[in-house]
């Protein structure tokens, strides 16, 4: 979700306070708040400082700290909310795919042919996780047609900006034959999928 006054603004504020108080003038090169150019050569030998001022400390923390904390395009490495009501029971459709909608969307249910952005996470019975969008921190996007049979179906099931579990039996996943190392023979799979924009 993104903010009004969210990260973006966070940084070009810090960093018009930081270039205040150093005394230059910083421009933001391709839009980016955290990427900066001075009007000065900083490697300028003909006029070199005095010494290393307070306000040049304040510039320097601040440029080390904008990448970790100020950074518009992070994303978490884990699902967003789910809505207070979301049910806790499954629903299984004629195929044996077990889902339950934890957030739904406002917008499109795609169809079976749909080009899909997704965020998803994957975990065998077990509770291992075999796969993750999340910490990739990277989305997916996809045709539907080109995907394991479960989520053909299962995100079908979610509209845009929702967010969906799914219970895969072995026959809507990798069957017998597995995806190894990761996914053996005849595993359930589950997973948990945002759906983020259908074209």
């Amino acid at each position: 979700m993104l903010l009004r006054n969210g990260p973006e603004k966070i940084c070009q504020a810090a960093v018009a306070r930081s270039a205040h108080l150093h005394g230059r003038h910083l421009t933001p090169i391709s839009g980016s708040p955290l990427t900066v150019r001075s009007t000065f050569n900083p490697i300028d030998t003909m006029n070199p400082p005095s010494k290393f001022s307070k306000a040049s400390l304040v510039l320097v923390l601040a440029f080390a700290i904008l990448p970790m904390g100020c950074n518009p395009s992070a994303r978490s490495s884990s699902p967003g909310p789910e809505d207070p009501d979301a049910p806790t029971e499954f629903t299984t459709t004629d195929s044996g795919l077990k889902y339950r909608i934890l957030r739904k969307g406002s917008g499109d249910n795609p169809g079976p042919e749909s080009f899909v952005t997704v965020d998803y996470v994957g975990w065998l019975d077990s509770g291992r996780e075999f796969d993750s969008s999340y910490n990739r921190r990277e989305a997916t996007k996809f045709n539907l047609s080109s995907v394991i049979p479960a989520w053909t179906e299962g995100v079908q099931l979610v509209s845009e900006g929702g967010m969906i579990e799914l219970e895969v039996p072995s026959e809507l996943g990798y069957g017998v034959m597995g995806s190894p190392p990761e996914i053996p023979p005849n595993a359930t799979l589950h997973f948990k999928v945002e759906l983020h924009d259908v074209r």
